[in-house]
């Protein structure tokens, strides 16, 4: 009975408007992207790092992701490629959303944050309501947050696959 009633205040938050989603790292996982540990252990391989080694294990997320930044910026004769652009090639423009995307998307809630890279929510929020959701990321055209309570939004808190 508990957890009817927990379940009864959410339908009623989702439908007064007062609920807003937080999507994390495994959001996607079930549309087949790889999770944080994954696509950091891919991107290691990439870079001819050996993830394996003891000192990846005391590290981080964030401090992973530094060491591969830095790694991509010294990579002699090889055309400069940012981590940003070995996210992109793992993580991509994927249009395939997972149930889960779909059912989040179905919820039709204003304020969306993800710390995800991918467009699989947007993707699965324009299947349902016609219209991708207002996107916002840190660091972009600052104009766009005065649009914010015209339109659904997602705020990606970690930037964009192309950002």
């Amino acid at each position: 009975e508990q957890v009817r009633g927990i379940a009864r205040e959410l339908a009623s938050a989702v439908r007064s408007g007062g609920l807003a989603l937080f999507m994390g790292a495994g959001t996607g996982i079930a549309a087949g992207l790889p999770g944080w540990d994954e696509l950091v252990e891919k991107i290691a391989a990439e870079l001819g790092l050996d993830h394996s080694a003891e000192q990846w294990k005391d590290l981080g997320p964030l401090d992973a992701a530094e060491v591969l930044r830095r790694t991509t910026e010294r990579i002699p004769g090889e055309p400069q490629k940012s981590l940003g652009d070995h996210v992109k090639k793992l993580v991509g423009d994927q249009p395939r959303y997972a149930l889960l995307h779909l059912l989040l998307a179905s919820l039709r809630v204003q304020e969306a944050i993800t710390t995800n890279f991918d467009r699989l929510y947007e993707h699965a929020v324009a299947d349902i309501e016609g219209r991708r959701p207002l996107v916002l990321v840190p660091e972009k055209d600052p104009s766009q947050v005065a649009r914010v309570g015209e339109a659904q939004w997602l705020l990606k808190l970690h930037g964009d696959v192309e950002n």
